[in-house]
């Protein structure tokens, strides 16, 4: 019995030791005890390049702790479109390329700005008859502080598009009372230097300054002019706009490079219109106005102005009111009976806008 059981430790250990001798290469520092993996791996052609990025919101990033991410290596396979894709972590890692990385102090800065992490790939558009038989794989995996290689991520496939258009240029914006308005110039040719640009129309998108994601685009659907309208922000909120060209690839559409960016913090400048049909009556020493509501939205309230006798110069007139009044009447009851009085009234928003004056209306203050 002692004998058959050394027998099955000798077998084991030559498996074990073939086992070992498998792959040729430098040997590898252990999987750590704890590993984490990138997950949802996803794969995107902007412009010229290929975005590999993936979600990270509670990656440990602690200084102090050796099991810790300290690096994140991204993998590259290259194939010709009909070979057949690598589906197996370690088939890919054979054949894969290490082809870049993003280093601590990054991983930090990117995350303290979101939850994202994402590494771009340049492609060259000289190659486009190359590229456009390419197939693209990417993976990526973490570094631990010990050095420790930690688990492969998902695999991702992308097959390039070569001849998509560049971004516009000259972004430009004008702004009107609660639109800001952006205007750009279409672009000429395409990345790879063909012409006319491949364009089916433009994405807007809209972020905080400093801001590493863009989100969705702002426009609800494709635009295909070149002019968008947004009237969904906050006055006195700094925003970035970018736009990108979008062409037709054969199975989905492809957004060019950013365009330069374009800072703009809306303020509101334009006055509301001047209110209407102001009525005025008098009785019991007090001379009474009305007028209707004005319809915009951000009026806070109205001055009153007076002046004695009929209207007369702008000069001559005082205004009664030291802050606006919220209400669309108005009592006056410092006239003096006898007296002849001229009123005129103005809108004010909230942001101290005040508006042209309303047609002058003038009463004698009766008993």
């Amino acid at each position: 019995m002692r004998g058959h059981f050394l027998h099955i430790v000798a077998f084991l250990g030559l498996c074990l030791a073939a086992g070992a001798c498998g792959k040729v290469g430098a040997p590898q520092p252990p999987i750590g005890r704890s590993p984490v993996r990138p997950n949802q791996v996803i794969a995107l052609q902007v412009g010229s390049t290929i975005r590999v990025s993936w979600l990270a919101p509670r990656l440990d990033l602690r200084e102090d702790v050796a099991t810790s991410v300290r690096r994140a290596d991204i993998y590259r396979l290259r194939q010709s479109r009909d070979a057949t894709p690598v589906a197996f972590p370690a088939e890919f890692e054979q054949a894969a390329d290490l082809i870049g990385f993003i280093g601590y102090e990054e991983l930090k800065s990117r995350l303290s700005a979101g939850d994202s992490i994402s590494f771009d790939d340049p492609l060259d558009p000289k190659q486009s008859s190359l590229l456009s038989n390419t197939r693209f794989q990417y993976a990526a995996r973490y570094i631990d502080g010990r050095g420790r290689p930690q688990l492969l991520s998902n695999i991702v496939s992308i097959e390039p598009v070569p001849g998509i258009a560049r971004p516009p240029t000259g972004l430009a914006v004008t702004q009107a009372q609660d639109e800001v308005a952006l205007t750009w110039t279409p672009p000429n040719e395409n990345v790879d230097g063909t012409v006319p640009a491949q364009v089916v129309g433009y994405n807007v998108y809209r972020a905080k300054p400093n801001s590493e994601r863009l989100g969705r685009p702002i426009n609800d659907q494709l635009i295909t002019g070149a002019r968008f309208v947004d009237r969904r922000f906050n006055y006195l909120t700094p925003y970035v706009y970018v736009v990108r060209s979008v062409s037709q690839a054969p199975d989905a559409s492809v957004e060019s490079s950013d365009s330069d960016r374009l800072t703009v913090t809306p303020r509101d400048t334009f006055p509301p219109l001047a209110p209407s049909n102001v009525t005025v009556a008098s009785a019991g020493g007090v001379v009474s106005l009305f007028w209707p509501t004005n319809i915009e939205a951000d009026v806070v309230g109205y001055f009153v102005y007076r002046t004695d006798g009929e209207p007369a110069d702008a000069s001559l007139w005082t205004k009664l009111t030291d802050k606006p009044v919220n209400r669309t009447t108005f009592r006056d009851d410092r006239a003096r009976i006898g007296q002849r009085y001229a009123y005129r009234i103005t809108a004010v928003d909230r942001y101290g806008n005040e508006s042209p004056s309303s047609l002058p209306v003038s009463e004698i203050a009766s008993p």
